[in-house]
């Protein structure tokens, strides 16, 4: 049997841990509304291991056309007997080779990826900035260069709970933004990085000459670049302290909604006179064709009208005039005559309204092949 003095010795071992802090932030973001998963494992770009990753949290807003998932992988750390300390300078006015507006997003939805075109993570970043993330997403004015856990006592300078924290982060990052790993159709994942830790933060401020400034700060926001199966990774990296999370927890919501309002607009943007445009017609054409052509099977099996003999069957969708053209072309009249009903033309109306958002008159040819 265990005795009592031997129990209050474990708890006081498992208090000195990093545990109660991830059950403490756990608590507070499901408060929040978050789905919050533990033991979450994922695989080592280096060793090819599985490691744990201590918190990941997610919204889900569900939209009509797509799902918008903000992530949050969380690092705990306690610091009791150190400060967690940022080397931090001024970024180079030329030959900066850091991205400042990484967005560290994944989507599988083919409008808001047309949408997504070259300077987007900027246009993503000011977007967050202007609607009160400004600290998190706004233009960074410290290049941080190194970390040092810095001993309250005795002790020499290292960084390694910093390092492992920062390291934990990207892999697991780049884990689920990976081909390996299944993202859902007409999903975006937008994913951020949160190394929270019990303790101290200083901020060591390096001047162009060999003065050096400390100060004390609540959080820190980091640029990293690394190099994963061969693909540069850069990731925006948030330190924040115990106090700092308590406070910005709400932040992290405000980030989820304003993330469903980016893609929503982005969707709005591809959506205005897509019909209309080769470009962006091609985006959903496929999908379009297939689902149409599966539909008029359907419904020829339905009616009983398919014949013992092959039968070729095409669709085709272009842009003429003012007016969308669905042309559908089979081998045999009694598919042609399905093509005419009123079900499959209240589908071809339902879809491109789907997929285009075009609402008004489409043009529906049926066309005998041999």
């Amino acid at each position: 049997m265990v005795s009592n003095e031997l129990l209050k010795k474990f708890v006081e071992q498992i208090s000195e841990s990093g545990f109660p802090l991830e059950h403490w932030a756990s608590s507070l973001l499901r408060k929040e509304g978050w789905i919050v998963r533990t033991n979450y494992y994922y695989i080592d770009s280096d060793d090819k291991k599985p490691r744990e990753m201590d918190i990941v949290a997610y919204k889900l807003k569900r939209l009509d056309r797509f799902n918008v998932k903000t992530v949050l992988l969380i690092s705990c750390k306690k610091s009791k007997s150190s400060v967690w300390g940022f080397l931090r300078r001024s970024f180079p006015e030329y030959g900066n080779q850091i991205n400042l507006f990484p967005a560290m997003i994944v989507s599988k939805y083919p409008p808001v990826n047309y949408a997504l075109k070259w300077g987007w993570q900027r246009e993503f970043c000011d977007f967050m900035a202007g609607h009160g993330l400004s600290s998190w997403f706004g233009v960074p004015q410290h290049d941080v260069f190194a970390h040092q856990q810095i001993p309250l006592e005795k002790g020499k300078l290292h960084d390694s709970d910093m390092h492992s924290a920062t390291m934990q982060l990207i892999k697991a990052q780049a884990y689920e933004i990976s081909d390996r790993h299944n993202v859902e159709n007409r999903e975006i994942k937008q994913f951020n990085l949160i190394s929270l830790t019990e303790g101290e933060f200083v901020a060591f401020d390096f001047n162009d000459g060999a003065d050096v400034e400390a100060i004390e700060i609540p959080e820190q926001v980091s640029m990293t670049s690394y190099k994963i199966d061969n693909c540069d990774q850069d990731s925006r990296v948030i330190y924040l302290t115990k106090r700092k999370f308590e406070e910005d927890v709400s932040r992290f919501t405000q980030l989820h909604e304003l993330n469903a309002e980016f893609f929503i607009n982005k969707e709005n943007e591809f959506r205005n006179e897509a019909v209309f445009d080769w470009h962006k017609l091609a985006v959903h054409s496929e999908e379009f064709i297939s689902n149409l052509e599966r539909y008029i099977w359907d419904c020829a099996r339905h009616h009983r009208v398919l014949p013992d003999t092959p039968l070729k069957l095409s669709v085709k969708i272009s842009v003429e005039s003012h007016n969308p053209i669905v042309e559908i072309s089979s081998s045999r009249s009694e598919i042609l005559d399905v093509a005419r009903s009123s079900d499959v033309k209240k589908r071809i109306y339902r879809d491109i309204q789907f997929f285009w958002g075009h609402e008004g008159h489409i043009e529906i040819n049926t066309i005998k092949i041999s």
